[in-house]
């Protein structure tokens, strides 16, 4: 099985003001990121795919440009996917997703930004982790493979602290979703793959930790999934209606609300794929009454020419240090809000209706920013648009 995790080389740092404060809150100021995308290293040819840059590299270039830019901190960081063609374009903010053709994706690195404020420190320097769950049973010839729950996982990442620590504090725990076209060589740091609409595709979410890279810390990480509630059942020929997914954030910011020894780290949004309820056995019910959502799941199958259904939940991550003998002072309270921002519409076109850029719909951000004098961690909530539509609801679960 792949190690649970590769630690970069550590560095001697001094804690940082948050790393010795245990604060949350970020600076005000405007809204700023840096991508950073991989390389292409070998063009491939008639038979073969073409090569990128690993993840790992990536990293590297951020902390080098780190180094060059000091005046400013990663407040927090994500794995960001485009879609692969000629060029990349991370200013266009839709995409087509081919049903019977190959569509090609890639994986970048974002660091969002504020004004440091402790320049005098040595340059802030990043490092990640990739948690990958271990196979349970091989596939079979008419199942697929199982592996360990996402409990699972995070325990046995935990315990693995106790003798092997953290290169510095968390910054971000990330759920990434990865195909996976065989276990035995697969690589969470792969930054270009293909997607075949046509076939059959295995899912497997892998963990990804951000790091300050800083002194040896033994942070236990967490996260709280908040799945919508199902409104009802559905029917024969429909699926079951959930909450919108203002709820959800409402739940989840009452449970952030009563955490006082937790730290935030980051709130992402997943979907996660309906399943039926194998302990269902009821006769007459609808085979849509018996989903369930099902967070602690790491692999699902998305089936070619066939529809697969989706909810979207809120999974909050969190660190939590080892208590000392005289207990850990509370962390400050964390209030929880979420601003959805979907591009706006320009043109109404038959086939392709075009939208805002990336760069447009950030100053859009910025503005609602200064209006309401918030701060706080930005994080994107990708919204599938209905492009035969040309509307998408960020509601929907």
């Amino acid at each position: 099985a792949p190690p649970l995790v590769e630690y970069p080389d550590l560095s001697s740092f001094p804690p940082s003001y948050s790393e010795a404060t245990r604060q949350h809150a970020s600076l005000g100021g405007a809204l700023t990121f840096v991508d950073f995308l991989p390389y292409c290293i070998d063009p491939g040819g008639f038979t073969s795919s073409p090569k990128f840059e690993p993840f790992g590299v990536l990293v590297q270039r951020a902390n080098d440009w780190l180094k060059e830019n000091y005046t400013w901190e990663v407040k927090t960081c994500e794995s960001v996917e485009f879609k692969a063609s000629k060029s990349i374009n991370i200013e266009r903010m839709t995409y087509y997703e081919y049903g019977e053709y190959s569509t090609c994706y890639m994986r970048g690195l974002r660091l969002w930004l504020v004004p440091r404020v402790e320049q005098s420190r040595p340059a802030q320097q990043l490092g990640y982790a990739n948690l990958i769950p271990q196979q349970t049973a091989p596939s079979g010839m008419f199942s697929n493979p199982t592996f360990e729950t996402l409990q699972e996982l995070l325990e046995r990442y935990n315990k693995l602290l106790t003798y092997q620590p953290a290169p510095g504090r968390v910054l971000a725990v990330e759920t990434q979703e990865m195909k996976v076209p065989s276990y035995s060589d697969f690589n969470p740091d792969r930054s270009y793959w293909t997607e075949h609409g046509g076939r059959n595709r295995l899912f497997l979410f892998v963990i990804r930790v951000f790091y300050e890279l800083g002194s040896l810390g033994r942070e236990e990480i967490g996260v709280a999934d908040f799945v919508p509630v199902r409104l009802t059942a559905g029917g024969t020929f429909t699926m079951p209606m959930y909450e919108p997914f203002s709820n959800v954030i409402a739940r989840a910011a009452q449970w952030c609300a009563q955490q006082g020894y937790l730290r935030f780290c980051n709130a992402q949004s997943l979907e996660v794929k309906l399943k039926s309820d194998p302990n269902h056995t009821a006769f007459l019910d609808t085979a849509s009454s018996r989903t369930v959502v099902d967070t602690q799941r790491m692999s699902y199958m998305e089936h070619a020419k066939a529809v697969t259904y989706y909810a979207r939940v809120l999974r909050v991550a969190y660190s939590k240090e080892p208590a000392p003998l005289d207990g850990l002072p509370p962390s400050p309270p964390l209030s929880l809000h979420c601003k959805t921002f979907m591009p706006l519409p320009l043109s109404q076109g038959t086939f392709t209706p075009e939208f805002e850029g990336l760069s447009a719909t950030k100053k859009r951000v910025e503005a609602w920013m200064r209006a309401t004098g918030l701060s706080f961690s930005c994080l994107i909530l990708f919204v599938a648009l209905v492009l035969c539509h040309g509307t998408a609801n960020p509601e929907l679960p």
